[in-house]
């Protein structure tokens, strides 16, 4: 009867391992298909899921990739998009964004890495 017992809490040790869970899924890569393409990102970083579960792009695949403007002015961290039909701002680590002259609260931040500016696409898509 004690080698069942020892068993079975083994069993379940095994299935428990949420550390070696979180391990693996933090090394799947995200890909951004756009029509029929796969998008792979190198450079800077990759696009990313954020701690608030919300998915980052690299600004740059705006402008590349949608055929969207962008202007930068790296004093105030601001980026100024035009995207299909649509004028957006974003100012790195704040919550406000404007989206065609309305202001809207995000539940993230658009964050720089690399000197490259991330975006929540959600807010691309509104």
């Amino acid at each position: 009867m004690k080698k069942v017992v020892v068993i079975l809490c083994l069993f379940v040790l095994l299935l428990s391992d949420s550390e070696a869970y979180a391990a693996k899924e933090k090394d799947i890569p995200i890909l951004l298909k756009l029509n029929d393409y796969y998008i792979l990102y190198t450079d800077p970083h990759a696009p990313f899921i954020d701690k608030n579960g919300r998915l980052l792009i690299p600004l740059k695949s705006v402008r590349d990739l949608m055929g969207g403007t962008i202007e930068y002015n790296k004093k105030n961290k601001t980026a100024y998009v035009t995207w299909l039909d649509h004028q957006y701002t974003f100012t790195i680590r704040s919550k406000i964004a404007v989206i065609d002259g309305e202001k809207v609260e995000m539940d993230t931040v658009p964050t720089l890495i690399d000197n490259s500016m991330f975006l929540p696409i959600k807010f691309l898509l509104l």
